[in-house]
């Protein structure tokens, strides 16, 4: 979560320059947290791909992501994890879509996790940016279990 610059370095200097060995330990390492901790969100989960425009690194279409990320949204969805739909670096500037991307909302659809709609705002006019548009993307990804946060507990919106 810092520049493209530091990624390359850390991508050179740990994984040999293996960006499959990277982005598994980067998952390996989410479900690990799932299993081990209990929290309410898990925020951005795909962060990882936030140093990727352009396909630079790799291609979230192809088949080994997609084996990784759906592995790991199968951990989420055993354990109960709620996933953030993070806008925040929409917001900034940093990327053109939301976390997580389009392909494991459906997934999150799917297999009921349920979803929470993010600002991550770094600053207070971006408390509700794209939240129409992220809101679209959660009901066109065929999730029905998006959650708010009312009262102290957690409840469902409806449909």
């Amino acid at each position: 979560d810092s520049s493209r610059d530091e990624f390359g370095t850390l991508l050179q200097d740990n994984f040999n320059n293996d960006i499959i060995a990277m982005v598994s330990r980067y998952y390996e390492l989410q479900k690990r947290m799932i299993r081990e901790h209990e929290f309410d969100i898990l925020g951005h989960c795909d962060l990882i791909k936030k140093m990727n425009a352009g396909n630079f690194y790799f291609n979230q279409q192809d088949t080994w992501y997609q084996r990784l990320t759906d592995d790991f949204l199968e951990t989420a969805a055993r354990y109960g994890t709620r996933i953030e739909v993070n806008t925040g670096a929409i917001a900034r500037g940093v990327t053109t879509e939301v976390y997580p991307n389009g392909q494991m909302l459906r997934r999150c659809g799917e297999w009921g996790i349920p979803l929470v709609i993010s600002a991550d705002a770094h600053k207070p006019e971006n408390l509700d940016f794209y939240y129409p548009e992220a809101f679209a993307e959660v009901q066109a990804s065929g999730c029905r279990d998006l959650e708010i946060l009312l009262g102290g507990r957690w409840r469902k919106l409806a449909d």
